[in-house]
């Protein structure tokens, strides 16, 4: 037990882990005062909130539906955030990993075998999304561009761009161009992403982001790249001195992140939804942030807090149903929840990326 306890890693591990759960208890007893404020019983209310995220089967591939995306954005975030850039990006390329698997999927190659067309329909999100985040990325290593503006500014322009193509060019005929959502033709059997359960929306979205969550374990404790990254977000000037090339991995921590996003784009439309659908995400991309902060840019803790995010949402709305609490507070009480888990690695990120920037 002394030597766990003499781990530095188990040490930091274990102390996160603490900070969050005593967040999450404040939020929960300020979430208690508003709910007595409306009127409702707390332990009723926070009972339910559980059944229906937990509660069975149903429940549960209900809650891991509503992680899968953001678990994904959310280890986006993290690849860029622990390098120390606050790249927002994650909903533009995922917008536009989206529509590239989807045209692969419908276009290139429509008769290949599932083992080979499902792989490239992917590859294209993943390369997409990557694409889209080398323009920040490039703008902030070449010319110093402030990535949080250059990414918030780009999600605009690439979520209207890849409508405005579809409804130009790839538009579902039956729907027609004056369709309220743009809406490309139905992906083949042979590019359709496999469904854990597809009676509650559950795909193998979740596999992809566990084995995400595996490989970014494995890349940041095992890896040169891991390694430098961590460094180059606790200290740039540290990193730069010691040898870190920190304008190569400003383009390469921004890239990673907008490749993994792209991805979780990719397995949305490939496989819950069959086809891109104008507005299929209800900001996955900023919901990964607050995952990414809630797990405090562990990829083991963006997993958790997706689940617990997930639980929230789905639990949310039985909540509003049996316990009679009206519809906004539970989005002020999920919203307050979150705020508070997130606010102290929010403040410590930012702390960081004030640093002093010596490539500047």
């Amino acid at each position: 037990m002394e030597r766990w306890t003499q781990n530095p890693r188990l040490r930091q591990a274990f102390l996160s882990l603490a900070q969050s759960l005593v967040a999450i208890l404040l939020a929960m007893l300020a979430g208690t005062v508003m709910l007595l404020i409306v009127g409702a019983n707390p332990l009723e209310a926070y009972a339910v909130l559980l059944k229906g995220a937990f509660g069975g089967w149903p429940a549960f591939a209900r809650t891991l539906r509503m992680a899968s995306p953001i678990l994904i954005t959310g280890l986006a975030v993290v690849v860029a955030f622990r390098a120390g850039f606050i790249y927002l990006g994650m909903e533009g390329a995922l917008y536009v990993g989206a529509l590239s698997a989807t045209l692969c999927g419908i276009y290139v190659s429509p008769g290949l075998p599932t083992f080979l067309h499902l792989p490239a329909a992917l590859l294209a999100g993943c390369l997409a999304g990557g694409l889209w985040a080398f323009i920040p990325a490039l703008l902030r290593a070449r010319w110093r561009v402030d990535e949080v503006v250059s990414t918030l500014m780009l999600n605009y322009i690439a979520i209207l761009l890849v409508d405005h193509l579809v409804y130009a060019y790839f538009q579902d005929p039956a729907g027609g161009t004056n369709a309220e959502r743009a809406l490309t033709l139905p992906i083949p059997a042979t590019a359709r992403l496999p469904f854990v359960d597809e009676r509650y929306g559950l795909s193998f979205s979740i596999i992809l982001g566990l084995v995400l969550v595996v490989a970014l374990l494995w890349v940041y404790s095992r890896s040169v790249w891991g390694y430098e990254s961590d460094m180059t977000g606790l200290n740039r000037r540290f990193a730069h001195y010691g040898g870190v090339n920190t304008l190569k991995m400003a383009l390469t921590s921004m890239v990673a992140s907008g490749v993994i996003a792209g991805l979780a784009g990719a397995a949305e439309c490939l496989g819950n939804y069959g086809r891109y659908i104008g507005g299929f995400s209800s900001d996955f991309g900023f919901d990964g942030v607050t995952v990414a902060l809630m797990g405090r840019l562990n990829p083991l803790g963006a997993l958790l807090s997706a689940i617990f995010f997930g639980a929230l949402k789905n639990g949310g709305s039985l909540m509003e149903l049996e316990v009679n609490v009206p519809r906004d507070m539970v989005v002020v009480l999920q919203g307050l929840i979150l705020l508070i888990v997130t606010a102290q690695t929010l403040f410590v990120v930012l702390r960081l990326n004030a640093q002093a920037r010596p490539e500047e």
